[in-house]
This record gives C-alpha cells, structure tokens and sequence, in this order.
C-alpha cells in the first residue's frame, strides 16, 4: 500500500488539491523533487498521507 502513495504525490486523480490535503505543499515542485521529498518521510507519515487521500476521495466520490 505504501507504494501507492507515489501516484498520488505526482497529481491528485481528483484534478485539483483541496487546501488541506498535505501534499498541497509539495504541489509545486518538480517530479523528481516530489520524489526526494516523499522518500524522506517516516512510514507513518507516508501512512497519514494514504488515509488522508482515501478519506478524501471517499467524500469526493459520494457527495
């Protein structure tokens, strides 16, 4: 599961990041930036991000 979290850094599937999603600060960045910023974080960070955009999608999926 942890690997989805790279698909996920590259572009929300949902077109545009809401303001709390927390990789809303990496959005700038170029993909290789992304990648290094990503690889840098704790497993449970990794973790809190994944659930946050299951959450998130969840709530965009069935409004």
């Amino acid at each position: 599961m942890e690997e989805d979290i790279y698909g996920i850094t590259y572009a929300c599937p949902h077109g545009k990041r809401k303001t709390e999603c927390p990789l809303i600060e990496i959005e700038h960045l170029s993909l290789k930036e992304k990648l290094h910023w990503i690889n840098h974080l704790q497993p449970d960070q990794k973790r809190q991000i994944i659930n946050f955009h299951l959450d998130c999608s969840v709530k965009r999926e069935f409004k």
